[in-house]
C-alpha cells in the first residue's frame, strides 16, 4: 500500500507540471517536456487509482494523488491569505490545503467510478471514453458547484499551444482535457490496440478526424476573422503598485498622479483606447457620479470601486475627457473576498477585511462601446468562467477586455496560471483579448500576435490589434452550455453501453 501512496504522490507532482510554476527564481512554463511529464503523471494516476479492487481504496488513492496535484498548483493561496489576508500562517496553510482537498474530491470520485467492475469489464475503447468523459465532466462540474472554481484543469495547459488551444472554439477547455485523457489512455493500451486491425483503423480514423477538426476551426473562426477585420490600437498601463500600499490613503494621490502621467506618455502613441487595471482609481466613486477630477482626450477604460448605500461595486468605467460615458459592474464576486456565501448561516467573515462588502452587477448590463467597437468587459477572475465570455460573444462583442489585479499573489504561479485561463476565453470565443493587470501579467492577443509585459514592472504595452468587424460565433459559443455538459452525456452512454439482452451489444455490436 505504501508503494501505491508513493506512486500517487509522484503522479500528483508530475501532473502539476501541466500548469506554469513559479517559486523564487524557479520558473517552469508549459512545453513539450512538461506535456510529456504531466502525461506520465496522468498515466500513473489513472493506473494506480482505477485498478484497485476496493472502492474505498480507489477513492482514497485518487483523493491523495489529486490533493498533491492541486496543492502544488495552488500553493500561492497560502501567500495571499498570509500576507494580504493577514491570517496566521497555519490558518492560511490549512485553508489552501482544504481548498485543494475539495478539488481533489472530484479525482477521488473519478478513481472510484472508473475502477468499478462494470467499467473494467468493458472493451478498451469503452473504458477510454468513460475515463476521458468522466474526467472532463467532473472538471465542468467544478466550474459551477459552490460558486465555481475551475482553476488548475489539465486542459488549461494548452493555452501555451495556440494551434491546439484554437480547437477550444469547438469543444471548450474541457474538450482539451477530454482529448488529453484519450491520448494518454490510448498510449497505456497501445500494445492491445495494435494487435487488432479494427483498432488500428479506428485509431487512424480518430487521428484524421482531429486534424480535420483542428484545421476547420482554425479557418472558420480565426483565419476568416483576420481577413475581415480592422486595426485597433490600444495602450495597456501596468502601474505595478504593491498591494500592501495600494489602498493607503496617504499614497492615493501619488498613485493617481502616476497613473495620469503613464496615461499621458501612452497618449503619445495615439492609441484608440487606454486601459488601466481593476480598481486602479485609488478613491471611492459615488454611484451617481458622472464627472472625474482628471481627464483623458483618448477613451480610457479603468477599474474603480463605486460606493452605493454603504455597499460597493467593482466596476469598469469608460472615460472620455472628464466624463464617465459608461460603466460595467462585476457580476461574479469572489467568495470570502468580496462577500461571504451563506453569511446568515455560516459563522465566517471575509478573509480580506479591508475591501468592504460588494454588490454584484447584472449579466444583462450591455457591453461598452468605443468608436463603434463592442467591448466585453471581464473584471477580476470573471475571465476564468466561460459563461461570461460566452455572454459577451453572444451580445456581439468584438473584443474581450480583462481588468484584474493579481498583486495579491506576489510573483507566484498564480499570475501565469491566471493569464493562461484568460487566454483560453479568447480561444473559446475567437475574440481578441486585452488584459490589464496591476503587477502582471498584462497582455494583448489577437491570434496573429501575442504581447506580454514582465511582471512586477511599471510598463506600458502598446499594440495594434486585428479586430473582427463581424465576428463569427464559434460552435462553443453557439451551443453553450451543451459543450460543458456533453461529457456527462457521453459518459452515460458509454457507461450503459451493454443492453440487458445477454450477449448483445448496442451501438457497437461485436
Amino acid at each position: 500500500m505504501l508503494g501505491w501512496i508513493a506512486l500517487q504522490f509522484c503522479a500528483g507532482l508530475l501532473m502539476s507540471l501541466a500548469h506554469p510554476f513559479r517559486w523564487n527564481e524557479i520558473e517552469i512554463d508549459p512545453g513539450i517536456l512538461n506535456f510529456i511529464s504531466a502525461s506520465v503523471g496522468i498515466a500513473v494516476f489513472m493506473k494506480v487509482s482505477s485498478l484497485r479492487s476496493k472502492g474505498r481504496t480507489r477513492f482514497l488513492l485518487g483523493l491523495w494523488g489529486g490533493w498533491v496535484f492541486y496543492f502544488v498548483s495552488l500553493y500561492w493561496i497560502v501567500f495571499a491569505l498570509k500576507v494580504y489576508g493577514e491570517l496566521h500562517a497555519i490558518v492560511a496553510l490549512f485553508s489552501a490545503a482544504a481548498l485543494s482537498l475539495y478539488c481533489a474530491l472530484y479525482l477521488g470520485v473519478w478513481s472510484w467510478l472508473c475502477g468499478l467492475t462494470r467499467v473494467r469489464d468493458l472493451s478498451i475503447f469503452h473504458r477510454i471514453i468513460i475515463w476521458a468523459s468522466l474526467w472532463a465532466g467532473l472538471e465542468s462540474l467544478r466550474e459551477y458547484l459552490l460558486t465555481g472554481f475551475p482553476w488548475a484543469e489539465i486542459g488549461q495547459h494548452f493555452a501555451a499551444w495556440p494551434s491546439i488551444a484554437k480547437t477550444a472554439s469547438l469543444w471548450g477547455v474541457h474538450g482539451l482535457s477530454f482529448w488529453w485523457i484519450v491520448t494518454v489512455s490510448i498510449v497505456l493500451h497501445l500494445d492491445e490496440w495494435w494487435q487488432s486491425k479494427k483498432a488500428r483503423v479506428g485509431l487512424s480514423s480518430l487521428a484524421i478526424f482531429i486534424v480535420i477538426v483542428a484545421v476547420t476551426s482554425h479557418y472558420l473562426y480565426f483565419d476568416r476573422a483576420q481577413s475581415d477585420s480592422k486595426n485597433f490600437r490600444v495602450s495597456v498601463i501596468q502601474p505595478n503598485i504593491d498591494q500592501g500600499i495600494k489602498w493607503n490613503a496617504q499614497m492615493a494621490g501619488k498613485h493617481l498622479e502616476n497613473l495620469i502621467e503613464l496615461t499621458r506618455i501612452a497618449s503619445q502613441n495615439q492609441p484608440d483606447l487606454i486601459v488601466w487595471p481593476e480598481t486602479a482609481y485609488p478613491f471611492l466613486l459615488a454611484n451617481n457620479q458622472r464627472q472625474m477630477p482628471f481627464e483623458s482626450s483618448i477613451p480610457l477604460l479603468f477599474g474603480a470601486v463605486l460606493s452605493e448605500a454603504r455597499m460597493n461595486r467593482n466596476s469598469a468605467i469608460l472615460l472620455q475627457n472628464d466624463q464617465m460615458i459608461s460603466r460595467y459592474d462585476k457580476v461574479h464576486l469572489v467568495p470570502f473576498g468580496e462577500y461571504v456565501p451563506f453569511e446568515d448561516y455560516l459563522p465566517l467573515e471575509k478573509l480580506v477585511a479591508n475591501v468592504g462588502r460588494f454588490l454584484a452587477g447584472s449579466m444583462n448590463q450591455g457591453d461598452i462601446m468605443v468608436k463603434d467597437l463592442n467591448i466585453g468587459p471581464l473584471i477580476c477572475y470573471e475571465d476564468i468562467f466561460s459563461s461570461h465570455s460566452v455572454h459577451h460573444a453572444r451580445e456581439g462583442a468584438q473584443l474581450l477586455v480583462n481588468l484584474t489585479n493579481d498583486a495579491w499573489y506576489g510573483a507566484s504561479s498564480a499570475l501565469a496560471q491566471h493569464a493562461a485561463l484568460s487566454k483560453l476565453q479568447a480561444y473559446q470565443t475567437a475574440l481578441p483579448l486585452i488584459r490589464a493587470t496591476n503587477t502582471g501579467l498584462s497582455l494583448t492577443l489577437d491570434f496573429s500576435e501575442e504581447k506580454e509585459l514582465e511582471i512586477n514592472k511599471q510598463e506600458i504595452l502598446t499594440s495594434t490589434l486585428s479586430i473582427p468587424t463581424n465576428p463569427t460565433k464559434t460552435f462553443f459559443v453557439m451551443t453553450y452550455p451543451l459543450m460543458q455538459w456533453i461529457w456527462w452525456i457521453i459518459f452515460a452512454i458509454a457507461f450503459l453501453w451493454k443492453s440487458k439482452v445477454p450477449r448483445k451489444r448496442i451501438f457497437f455490436p461485436e
